[in-house]
């Protein structure tokens, strides 16, 4: 994923934190499991943000940050959708074949990459199965979309990952292949 895209990422991300529960800061931790790149890439690209005043950090000792959140200019970026693409745009690279569509870098057919995760839910089966399948749902119908709503995905994800944690890794890779 090239360094737009992150930025893009970490900021619709903490936007939407800041939305859900304002002034509360995003430890580096939650924001490295939501993106998932190593930690030069993240660290680059937040400080990149920061010298933009996109963002302000909270920095400790042996680590660049321990907690991000975003600053107003951050939020009127983001909430001004011709500046904000104009700087981070939206890149998806979007395949078409006689049977289905696949999203991403890897020309995978969608019904494929959600039937190994629909497989680990019936294997695993939870109690609140029907919960974790309803939030898979909407993450697959959302990505099949030609403008995926990156809040409807970032809430299913949290569901997920209050609820069905087990279930992340596998979800987080199939939406990278979508190139999220």
């Amino acid at each position: 994923m090239e360094n737009k895209a992150i930025r893009r990422r970490i900021l619709e991300y903490l936007y939407q934190k800041d939305e859900d529960n304002p002034s509360y800061p995003i430890s580096r931790d939650e924001l490295k499991l939501y993106m998932n790149i190593p930690d030069n890439k993240l660290d680059s690209n937040v400080l990149y943000l920061e010298e933009k005043g996109y963002l302000k950090l909270s920095r400790g000792l042996g680590s660049l940050f321990f907690s991000a959140e975003i600053t107003a200019f951050g939020k009127d970026l983001i909430e001004n959708p011709e500046d904000f693409n104009a700087i981070f745009p939206l890149t998806l690279n979007i395949i078409t074949n006689s049977s289905n569509i696949a999203i991403g870098d890897n020309n995978v057919q969608t019904s494929t990459l959600f039937e190994g995760i629909y497989n680990q839910i019936e294997k695993q089966n939870p109690n609140n199965k029907q919960q974790i399948k309803e939030a898979i749902i909407s993450i697959e119908q959302e990505l099949k979309k030609a403008e995926p709503s990156r809040n409807l995905i970032g809430k299913a994800l949290d569901f997920l990952r209050d609820n069905a944690a087990w279930i992340l890794p596998t979800v987080i890779e199939v939406i990278k292949k979508y190139g999220f």
